[in-house]
């Protein structure tokens, strides 16, 4: 039994409503140049693409303020630092829409990371016979910055919905 596909059965022109030049399986097979026009078209084209594609990315705040800087601290002290820019980016993505510089914040709580992972493990290097005391005062700050976040948390859980 032979079965037919909507292929052959209709010509181009009723498939797509496109002539034969331009619909891009027209009928005999052979790929349709875009030309000139639709090459200067092309980037304009990307482009309203890419602006619509970031009009309805989704918030994501958790992720941009505090999953992203810890990713961007554990590469950078790893010496992985091809990964700081691809996790910038997705500070950015899923940062609040509602405010374009807050994707700053985020890669600002990283390099403050970075600076307190860095320093205390110098600490630790530098004073090995004092381990106890640097272990709490690095500890301490962290605990510090952390009741920073929760203060500020609560104040904004209104208006991000965290």
């Amino acid at each position: 039994m032979h079965t037919t596909s909507s292929r052959d059965c209709y010509p181009a022109t009723q498939r797509t409503g496109m002539s034969a030049t331009t619909d891009p399986l027209n009928e005999s097979g052979a790929p349709v140049s875009i030309g000139l026009e639709g090459a200067r078209r092309f980037p304009s084209l990307v482009r309203t693409l890419l602006v619509q594609v970031v009009a309805h990315r989704r918030e994501r705040p958790w992720l941009a303020l505090v999953v992203v800087p810890l990713g961007i601290v554990a590469a950078t002290v790893s010496l992985q630092l091809w990964w700081d820019v691809p996790l910038a980016v997705a500070v950015w993505w899923w940062g609040p829409t509602d405010e374009p510089y807050v994707w700053l914040l985020g890669i600002l709580e990283g390099c403050f990371g970075i600076q307190w992972a860095f320093i205390g493990a110098t600490c630790l290097a530098t004073f090995p016979e004092h381990r106890l005391l640097v272990g709490v005062l690095w500890i301490s700050y962290a605990g510090g910055v952390a009741a920073i976040g929760l203060v500020n948390r609560r104040r904004f859980s209104r208006r991000y919905g965290w």
